[in-house]
């Protein structure tokens, strides 16, 4: 079914698309009906709120070309379970995916700079894997969710055994701050030079030409020693 399983138009017309507009299914017809939802690698970005109608959304695809996850694209989306980001995401904006209870994880690309404020607030992810290039993470974006008080409208409640995985400064003060389980994978990286030339190998390769030059000067002294009795 057209609807259910639903992928944005890569033409109109004969006419590359590369986008969409903020708020685009405000007042459509079908958004009750769209579950499965593919946005194709020759899109470049989306606008906020342009998925808020979309309440019975479960699955998510998100092709290659997008680099911002713009503010509120995919909040309150409770049937939401599964996100599948593409390989040039650099920011998750505000609110993302605040409120996504159902989404229990989402694999985060390695191109990803930036997480907004409250990006991934009351979701069900209690263990995130952040790459090699988080600069920034935002205010309660990770690890809190929204309980509602009798005395007041809500409050941000820090969740118990999240775990943070990370490389950078930026991603352990944040686990750090807030009181997470940080693991630091930094400490399981290879060694490497600027070159990206692995140390053990160099360490191998010099051990080698050591020995063999070793075998030589011993062959040279043997040779004369050998001249000299003859």
């Amino acid at each position: 079914d057209s609807t259910i399983n639903f992928a944005l138009p890569e033409n109109i017309c004969g006419e590359k698309i590369v986008g969409t507009e903020d708020g685009i299914f405000e007042n459509s017809e079908f958004t009750y009906d769209i579950q499965n939802l593919t946005i194709p690698d020759s899109y470049t970005f989306i606008g906020n709120d342009c998925f808020v109608q979309l309440s019975s959304l479960q699955t998510v695809t998100i092709g290659n070309g997008i680099k911002v996850i713009p503010y509120s694209a995919f909040s309150d989306k409770a049937n939401l379970r599964s996100v599948k980001l593409g390989t040039s995401v650099e920011e998750i904006g505000d609110s993302a995916f605040l409120g996504d209870s159902n989404l229990k994880s989402i694999i985060l690309p390695n191109s990803l700079k930036k997480i907004g404020e409250n990006a991934f607030q009351q979701t069900g992810i209690t263990n995130y894997t952040l790459g090699e290039n988080v600069t920034k993470i935002g205010i309660d974006s990770i690890g809190y969710t929204n309980l509602s008080i009798p005395w007041e409208n809500y409050r941000t409640v820090r969740l118990p055994k999240v775990i943070i995985n990370g490389y950078t400064d930026a991603v352990k003060n944040y686990a750090k701050k807030n009181g997470f389980t940080f693991n630091d994978l930094s400490k399981n990286k290879p060694i490497t030079t600027k070159y990206n030339f692995n140390i053990l190998i160099l360490r191998e390769v010099m051990l080698t030409l050591t020995v063999i030059l070793m075998l030589r000067i011993h062959h040279w002294f043997k040779s004369i020693y050998l001249r000299k009795l003859s």
